[in-house]
């Protein structure tokens, strides 16, 4: 099991710049990981006020994040690279858990924040899930879609392209 504590260094966090997103047997994981986190960036995580937005295309799952003030990050993700994936059985008005973890590149955890997606978005992701894992997988293919992608749309275009939002503020 790991264990994370804002202030201490987590050898297992460090790594380059990056937002990944995943989904596990207690439910979803967001690792924004920055170069140099600043006090603005804790602030904005702090806030409250977070919107999520999903787009998807060519069978690869954009998870869009803003909190804050911050500008929007999107996370690419597909079911077939999750190690640990246990899809949920989303019940009436509950919602699949997140744990958001903000840290630097050497692994400092500057914010640990749980929260949960809504029921309308918790079943659309699980529905995107499923038909993810109904698709046949090609490492290859996938990370030329991604490629393909990032080059034709700007994180701001999939914001607008993204077919499913929620909202939570404090």
């Amino acid at each position: 099991m790991n264990y994370f504590e804002v202030g201490k260094i987590n050898p297992e966090l460090a790594g380059p710049e990056r937002i990944q997103f995943d989904i596990t047997g207690s439910g979803a994981v967001l690792l924004v990981r920055f170069n140099k986190v600043y006090s603005s960036d804790v602030a904005a995580f702090k806030s409250g006020r977070i919107e999520i937005k999903m787009a998807l295309m060519k069978n690869i799952i954009f998870m869009l994040f803003r909190f804050g003030d911050l500008p929007w990050m999107d996370a690419p993700y597909t079911a077939h690279l999750s190690p640990y994936l246990s899809i949920p059985d989303i019940q009436d008005g509950c919602g699949i858990a997140v744990t958001v973890i903000l840290c630097d590149i050497e692994g400092r955890v500057f914010e640990i924040k749980l929260m949960s997606f809504s029921n309308d978005f918790s079943k659309a992701l699980e529905k995107a899930i499923i038909q993810q894992l109904n698709t046949e997988f090609n490492y290859r293919e996938y990370n030329e879609n991604i490629a393909n992608i990032y080059s034709a749309y700007t994180t701001k275009n999939l914001v607008g392209m993204s077919s499913y939002r929620m909202k939570i503020s404090n």
